[in-house]
């Protein structure tokens, strides 16, 4: 693998950090080449969200970027003292991130609002039917699993504008890292995670007629 920068995300971890660890090793990912981010949902359902909050935060300190997922959130409105440590933390993460031409967002945004006037809780829990895509820009999203939004179960959901990259860790499926400088996709199944494999996108799909 060649050493250029790319632009790497992935989203809804829920607790396997150690499937987030192998999946960057897998793609020999480097902090001071490779831009990381990370899309929310770092917690809950998997086997261990705290190791996976210390992984998050460590990345965040070499480079990388964690948006805020809905999880999050409901930790920071909870009393549990093992949640106290964390919140320090999850209230600096923000809730959504630009780097042409992409958009980074947890969940969703509304196309009839900037950016600015988004509401929190659309960019971190906004449903199916709301998505819209924004003129000349790609939003790269999470919360939804791609399995509801018609496409194969595990497997990145791509239409005009807009990439979902959700892929069911927290419901048994897949987690994905999505390469968008080469766009690549590399999984890891939850249940059977002792090989990393990749597949292709179809690019075009994401641009339509502007795909040269």
């Amino acid at each position: 693998m060649k050493n250029q920068k790319r632009i790497l995300a992935i989203s809804d971890v829920h607790g396997n950090g150690h499937l987030l660890t192998k999946l960057l090793q897998a793609v020999n990912y480097s902090p001071d080449i490779d831009q990381l981010i990370m899309l929310g949902d770092y917690i809950n359902k998997g086997p261990d969200s705290i190791g996976t909050l210390q992984s998050i935060e460590s990345l965040c300190k070499e480079g990388a970027i964690a948006l805020a997922g809905n999880n999050e959130l409901k930790w920071l409105n909870s009393e549990n003292s093992d949640t106290a440590r964390w919140k320090s933390f999850l209230k600096s993460l923000p809730f959504y991130k630009e780097i042409s031409p992409f958009i980074f967002v947890h969940a969703g945004i509304k196309k009839s609002l900037p950016l600015y006037k988004q509401r929190i809780e659309d960019l971190t829990g906004i449903n199916t039917p709301s998505f819209e895509c924004f003129p000349d820009r790609i939003v790269v999203f999470g919360h939804t699993p791609t399995f509801r939004l018609a496409s194969s179960t595990g497997q990145i959901w791509l239409k005009k504008g807009m990439v979902g990259i959700d892929t069911g860790a927290g419901h048994g499926s897949n987690l994905s890292l999505v390469d968008l400088t080469n766009w690549i996709s590399y999984f890891v199944r939850i249940n059977n995670s002792e090989e990393v494999n990749s597949y292709p996108l179809q690019k075009q799909i994401v641009y339509g007629d502007d795909y040269i």
